[in-house]
């Protein structure tokens, strides 16, 4: 059976599940300091739900310097059969992530070929390759 998946608050018991089940792609982007700590450092942060379980999380943490925020996003293998429904919720989720941050950058993998093209369809630049691995990422409001 298709359920859609849903956009909620996190909540104490996804943490295990999430960091248990996260795409190997996603494990390098996980601070080094205790999961939970860090995502509760975050001014905005919200789980998608799939079949009764968290399989995304993401939010957005204050940079230090005005009105910028750096977003993040870390999923389950179980992201790529709810992509679809979840693109179009994601720009009302970016809007709001906006209205504590008018400009969002970050950096990400180059490998990471399935995000990027997400944010690229969310609007958001990039700055070129410089061989690093990591390219970095932006968007104003």
């Amino acid at each position: 059976m298709y359920s859609k998946p849903f956009i909620r608050d996190a909540r104490d018991e996804d943490y295990p599940y999430l960091l248990e089940h996260f795409r190997e792609e996603d494990r390098s982007y996980l601070p080094d300091t205790d999961f939970q700590e860090a995502v509760e450092r975050s001014i905005f942060f919200k789980v998608v739900e799939w079949r009764g379980n968290p399989i995304a999380i993401y939010g957005v943490q204050a940079s230090g310097y005005e009105g910028v925020g750096y977003p993040w996003f870390l999923s389950t293998p179980d992201i790529v059969h709810i992509a679809k429904s979840f693109m179009k919720q994601a720009p009302e989720e970016v809007a709001k992530m906006q209205e504590y941050f008018p400009y969002l950058e970050n950096g990400i993998s180059t490998d990471n070929k399935q995000y990027i093209k997400w944010l690229k369809r969310l609007g958001f630049q990039f700055g070129p390759d410089h061989g690093t691995g990591t390219i970095a990422f932006g968007r104003h409001n």
